[in-house]
């Protein structure tokens, strides 16, 4: 019977980021550039009339902007926001493919395993009916869990109700953890076998739902240690540059009293480093959470490593 090394599938991702660093990063330049280029568009379409009514405060302190201004800025909103949307799945289908791919096929290395083809659309897809069913069965179960408490409640005293509401919550979150961990192997098992795969992921992993939740425990962990890091570098960073920027004597109120366009450029520098940073710190993080479900699933198929 096939088994789960958790040791060697939690750390799946790190040994893919020594493997192939550079492919690790340029996923998160890949994100980057996806998730920020409509966002760049709009407000470069946005910038003239902001700039504006910067300009028209600084001038005549009370200025209050004409409606119509602001119905068009947020109607150009509106109409990038389906494309904002779009890259951001776009982004977010393609990388799971990717790590998916240096995993179980590591030759198929061109454009640092980046596609966009039938195997992400079948990712998508089964993303999408993985949500509507975790969502549905979740707003179902919380809602017996609401009948069953306001129910104990009318019977009995408010602290029972509490005590039996939070357990069954507690319970009806352990549910959802279990039936997570069985279908688990529905996006690595669609990307194999390039095809709908959702429900056969229940079979597959009958018998290792445990060494699953332990895999995705120390992936976890590892995950928000990495992320506790990052945040606290990137938040001492902020702040010393911030307390360059503002060193003059009267701060921020100073440096955006001038004109639009200078602090604008002062701020840019600093803008550019924190997406180049979050770029270098958003490949390593998928490779870590996404790499250890497809070394589960090549495990419990017995596929050998290719290469």
């Amino acid at each position: 019977m096939a088994s789960i090394s958790v040791g060697a599938a939690a750390g799946a991702g790190f040994q893919l980021i020594g493997r192939r660093p550079v492919s690790v990063i340029s996923w998160g330049v890949f994100n980057l550039l996806l998730g920020v280029a409509p966002v760049v568009m709009l407000l470069a379409l946005l910038a003239p009339q902001i700039m504006d009514l910067a300009r028209q405060a600084q001038a005549h302190p009370g200025f209050q902007p004409a409606p119509g201004v602001i119905v068009s800025m947020i109607g150009h909103v509106l109409l990038f926001i389906p494309l904002i949307w779009t890259c951001a799945i776009i982004a977010r289908t393609v990388l799971i493919g990717a790590v998916f791919r240096a995993v179980l096929e590591p030759k198929q290395r061109a454009f640092a395993y980046l596609r966009l083809g039938m195997r992400e659309i079948w990712l998508f897809l089964v993303m999408l009916v993985q949500g509507i069913v975790f969502g549905v069965g979740m707003l179902m179960v919380m809602g017996v869990v609401v009948v069953i408490a306001h129910t104990v409640k009318v019977y009995s005293s408010g602290g029972l109700a509490l005590l039996v509401m939070l357990v069954l919550r507690l319970a009806a979150y352990a549910l959802f953890i279990w039936i997570g961990l069985r279908l688990s192997m529905a996006l690595p098992m669609t990307f194999a076998e390039r095809r709908f795969r959702l429900f056969e992921s229940w079979g597959l992993t009958r018998g290792h739902a445990g060494d699953l939740f332990l895999v995705g425990l120390l992936m976890v962990m590892f995950v928000l240690i990495i992320e506790v890091v990052a945040v606290a570098v990137v938040g001492g960073v902020l702040i010393a540059l911030g307390a360059n920027l503002f060193a003059h004597p009267q701060g921020a109120a100073t440096f955006f009293q001038q004109p639009p366009e200078v602090w604008m450029r002062g701020l840019a520098p600093y803008l550019i480093g924190l997406c180049v940073m979050m770029a270098l710190i958003v490949g390593p993080l998928e490779a870590i959470f996404l790499a250890p479900w497809a070394a589960a699933y090549r495990m419990l198929t017995g596929e050998a490593e290719a290469g």
